[in-house]
């Protein structure tokens, strides 16, 4: 075991697995930033992307979107697939800590990442027991953070935005006596053997908001086909879904001015020799007239990029001016959330849109000569076989204009509307809920999926 230095990081942020292979963390990248802002020294690490090169060829699935959801959130299949070999992946956590000399790690924490967290801090707590743990991130909900600060003595956990409290804590942590934690925003955390809560931070403005710094990532290490960067031109989504938690995990719909967005652009194509981005809005057409404000100022500035993994909403106010302008300012992929064919679904998914909105703006995006990917979910606990079926239609219909699909079998989000309204269900956190009466399970979304994947395969439609 390496000998402890001299402190060169007063905090560690970690990145587990599951997540993206193509593209380094903006989260982690941010929050670094804003920590150096305050005087606080950090290291990323992204062992996600480290434990992928280590094992993706022994478990392919694991990082396919179709797929991974399942492989890390179900406790039996992880124990069996990969936790093994995480654990012994995990140890280098140890060597990190006392090479960095850093009292403190943070671990942020998707859905996918839950367990494999788990396993980090039962490592931390057996080799480096006074290590301080805080974690964060999209999962993190005060039901989660009960258990965490219970089961793993956790120091805190923040809920919601942490640009302004993860420097507050450290700078209480770093403080000559012990500061109490209250008055954080988001932070969760237990005083005198009760847990207690502020209220989750909104930043109302993100555009003071510093460049997000990349500088601990090696982008050659990630899977993409040429060195790719993640930007983020607004937080939140317009949209009131009910299957999806985005909105209560987000907040509201906010934006970076244009400037700001082609400032960015411009920074990080510069800064690391990088003409690819992927964006990581919510929504990229959440303002039609700020979306189209900023492709002007790249085309102003003459910026050579492409970019791709754009979500957007159907909106049938896209003008054709505006996606060749997408087009032209190297828009590579669109992906549209249709997530069924059947109109009596929409209504209840509350999405706001019919199936004939989709088809005509798909039509109008392949005009444009911009690729899209489709996203579907099937087996929703409301959906009927009808509503299936018209799934199946609008596919067909599609199959000519799209190059991607992506099929989904329904899960229950934590935060979402439907969450709280489905009250027939049996294990609802799990991938393998189902309805009371048996009729909707695991079994019959699959096949229900499965009859996509064939559709697609005689389509020659690209599974994503």
């Amino acid at each position: 075991m390496p000998r402890r230095i001299t402190s060169v990081a007063d905090l560690l942020l970690i990145q587990p697995p599951a997540y993206d292979i193509y593209a380094p963390p903006l989260g982690l990248a941010t929050l670094a930033s804003v920590l150096r802002q305050n005087e606080v020294t950090v290291k990323c690490l992204d062992y996600n992307i480290l434990f992928y090169h280590q094992i993706h060829d022994h478990a392919p699935g694991a990082w396919q979107f179709s797929t991974s959801l399942q492989i890390w959130t179900d406790p039996q299949i992880y124990r069996k697939l990969l936790q093994p070999a995480f654990k012994i992946f995990g140890q280098r956590l140890v060597r990190d800590v006392l090479e960095s000399g850093a009292k403190t790690v943070g671990i942020s924490i998707l859905q996918t990442g839950i367990l494999p967290a788990i396993d980090l801090i039962e490592t931390l707590r057996e080799f480096c027991g006074d290590i301080q743990i805080i974690l964060g991130g999209p999962s993190m909900n005060e039901q989660e953070a009960r258990r965490f600060l219970d089961d793993y003595r956790v120091l805190t956990v923040i809920e919601g935005e942490a640009e302004r409290a993860l420097p507050e804590v450290m700078r209480r942590l770093k403080a000559p006596f012990p500061l109490s934690l209250s008055g954080i925003p988001g932070a969760i955390y237990k005083s005198e053997g009760q847990i207690l809560s502020q209220a989750k931070d909104l930043i109302t403005d993100i555009n003071p908001l510093p460049f997000p710094d990349f500088s601990d990532f090696n982008l050659d290490q990630y899977a993409w086909r040429e060195r790719l960067l993640p930007i983020a031109t607004s937080r939140g989504c317009i949209a009131r879904c009910r299957f999806c938690g985005e909105t209560q995990a987000m907040g509201k719909f906010r934006e970076l001015k244009p400037s700001r967005v082609v400032d960015e652009l411009a920074h990080q194509a510069t800064k690391h020799s990088v003409t690819a981005f992927r964006m990581n809005d919510s929504l990229i057409n959440g303002n039609l007239e700020h979306l189209e404000a900023w492709l002007d100022g790249v085309i102003d500035r003459k910026l050579d990029i492409i970019f791709g993994g754009a979500q957007a909403r159907i909106n049938n106010r896209m003008s054709d001016e505006l996606l060749w302008k997408l087009k032209e300012c190297g828009c590579q992929l669109i992906m549209y959330g249709v997530e069924s064919g059947s109109d009596s679904l929409l209504k209840i998914m509350r999405k706001g849109i019919t199936s004939q909105d989709a088809l005509e703006v798909i039509g109008r995006t392949s005009l444009a000569g911009i690729a899209m990917q489709v996203n579907i979910i099937v087996g929703h606990f409301e959906e009927s076989l009808v509503d299936f079926l018209k799934s199946v239609l609008f596919v067909i219909r599609i199959r000519k204009q799209i190059q991607y699909l992506h099929v989904n079998c329904y899960d229950f989000a934590d935060q979402s509307e439907d969450y709280r309204l489905a009250t027939n269900i049996v294990n609802r956190k799990s991938p393998r809920w189902r309805t009371r009466s048996g009729l909707n399970n695991y079994y019959t979304r699959q096949a229900r999926r499965g009859i996509l994947l064939v559709l697609m395969k005689l389509f020659g439609i690209r599974e994503s």
